[in-house]
């Protein structure tokens, strides 16, 4: 059977900087942390080192919550507004879910569906055919995402709740919350955030991608 690799490190440093050099020298794919519901206020005095390594780190990051008993992965859920093309993210979850032959539902979340939100729902639909019938589409008819998100990660139907990790200029940062963020302090299921460069290429990875992608944690979003 297979046994993982486990190495200990102990650096100087914040705790991005220490992460983000791990990344480098180790080629990490996929950095897992645990995550702990908190409040505003204790953010505002004491930060949070949860929405400091979503800010800084180029990498995907799975968060799990304090006591989350591990059960297996049958089912997956992605969350999009579709405001970018997303084939990119659906090849990377294809790989994720297939070793446990777990279902993928993708969730577009909006009060209603416009024109260009529906050609975009056609052509997703069009590359989703592909992996059918382990990847399933939903129009989530609700305003409100974050409660539209917290009512999927308790309804017990999804193992691992996905989003991709917005990062807005100061401007819009002052009229705009950031639902991954907010899903990291709420969550009770382990929740995967996946960096804004997945939402940047209209295409898939290619095999010198990941190089770019998941190793260069200085170039920052």
């Amino acid at each position: 059977s297979f046994v993982p690799i486990i190495n200990c490190l102990t650096e100087f440093g914040t705790i991005e900087q220490t992460v983000n050099k791990a990344i480098k020298d180790y080629e990490v794919d996929l950095v897992v942390i645990g995550s702990h519901q908190s409040h505003s206020i204790t953010r505002f005095i004491y930060g949070s080192h949860t929405h400091t390594i979503l800010d800084k780190l180029n990498c995907p990051v799975l968060l799990i919550p304090e006591s989350f008993p591990y059960r297996g992965i049958q089912s997956i859920t992605y969350a999009s507004d579709l405001c970018f093309d997303n084939r990119r993210v659906i090849n990377y979850l294809a790989d994720i879910a297939k070793p446990f032959n777990a279902l993928i539902s993708v969730n577009h979340i909006s009060l209603h569906e416009n024109q260009e939100t529906d050609t975009k729902t056609k052509e997703l639909k069009s590359y989703l055919n592909t992996y059918q019938p382990n990847i399933l589409y939903y129009h989530v008819n609700e305003f409100n995402v974050k409660k539209s998100l917290l009512k999927l990660a308790v309804s017990g139907d999804t193992d691992m709740l996905v989003l991709v990790h917005k990062h807005y200029q100061f401007a819009e940062h002052l009229f705009h919350t950031s639902v991954s963020k907010k899903m990291a302090d709420t969550a009770k299921i382990p929740v995967l955030i996946l960096p804004e460069s997945f939402s940047k290429s209209e295409t898939p990875f290619t095999a010198e991608e990941p190089d770019h992608f998941c190793y260069k944690s200085d170039n920052l979003r």
